[in-house]
């Protein structure tokens, strides 16, 4: 899919707790806001701490949107977008969700390869199931191999209007460096950039169908490839 000439691109940081890259942008840690004007990155006001807002030389805009990975007791992983207040580790599924709710945050349950498989999978279809008053999104990634098709509980969460929202979550390896950003969804829509991540969640919760995707999957190749680079790593780190 070719972008439009003129597009405001917005990205998620979802970090774990002993990554802290939103907060080293927002209080210009070691001159970074300098350095990045230096590349054509300048920024601009914004009224929320959530939140970054860059003007590139070209006059394209690029929004980052603080963000949480957070481990539940489930061993699930679950994603907490728009606040800069961490949510606690370990706590059960639905306490996660919906302490991220209070924070006026989005919660978000990713798929991953190996995530939701056995008592994991059981776990995300029963809170699909027997939720109906927490607000919380599916998510999709371009690690997922074109030769796989979409998890079913992507289809069993539409059947209740939760939606699949799709991210590129580039994994650990130095090949993907520069992936992130290139599998997503999208609006067509004004945004106010005073306050964007409130607007991008208003579009978010008034969806009726699936948002507008853009991106690919993996290829068998590069799929193969990536998994057999992350376990060589893991076993180097073990040594």
């Amino acid at each position: 899919m070719k972008l439009a000439e003129k597009f405001v691109g917005v990205l998620f940081l979802t970090e774990s707790n002993a990554f802290h890259y939103f907060d080293k942008l927002s209080e210009n840690s070691n001159n970074i806001i300098q350095d990045l004007e230096k590349e054509g990155f300048f920024k601009k006001k914004s009224d929320e701490n959530c939140s970054l807002v860059f003007e590139t030389d070209d006059s394209n805009f690029i929004i980052i949107i603080a963000g949480q990975q957070i481990i539940t007791k489930e061993k699930l992983e679950v994603l907490s977008l728009g606040t800069q207040q961490k949510v606690e580790y370990l706590l059960s599924l639905e306490e996660t969700v919906r302490n991220i709710n209070d924070l006026g945050a989005i919660p978000i349950l990713p798929w991953g390869v190996g995530k939701w498989l056995g008592k994991r999978s059981d776990a995300v279809r029963s809170f699909i199931k027997e939720n109906n008053s927490i607000e919380f999104f599916l998510g999709d990634n371009s690690g997922r191999p074109i030769f796989w098709s979409a998890p079913k509980l992507f289809t069993e969460g539409m059947k209740k209007k939760i939606y699949t929202l799709r991210g590129s979550d580039p994994l650990s390896l130095k090949s993907q460096e520069r992936k992130a950003g290139s599998f997503g969804f999208y609006f067509i829509s004004n945004i106010d950039f005073n306050k964007p991540f409130l607007e991008l969640k208003k579009m978010m919760y008034n969806l009726n169908e699936e948002p507008n995707n853009f991106g690919e999957l993996e290829n068998p190749f590069g799929f193969l490839k990536n998994q057999l680079m992350l376990r060589l790593s893991k076993v180097r780190l073990s040594r």
